[in-house]
């Protein structure tokens, strides 16, 4: 498992289009790194990357099952 920290992080929805019962979300995430990189194994932390500080700027798909209404 894998974790980090993320200050200011945002998500702007920029599209979003359904057909039938699925939907498609396109959105940016967006944020800064201030915390450290970690990397478990077999439950224990394997290591640990220092904060960079630095934006984070990238899109993303969702595709979204509906059912039931």
């Amino acid at each position: 498992m894998d974790a980090f920290r993320l200050s200011g992080l945002r998500f702007d929805v920029t599209d979003v289009a359904d057909a039938g019962d699925r939907v498609w979300v396109r959105l940016r995430m967006q944020g800064r790194r201030t915390g450290p990189f970690v990397k478990f194994r077999n439950g224990g932390l394997d290591h640990a990357i220092p904060p960079t500080g630095r934006e984070i700027d990238f899109e993303q798909i969702h595709v979204l099952g509906l059912r039931d209404g």
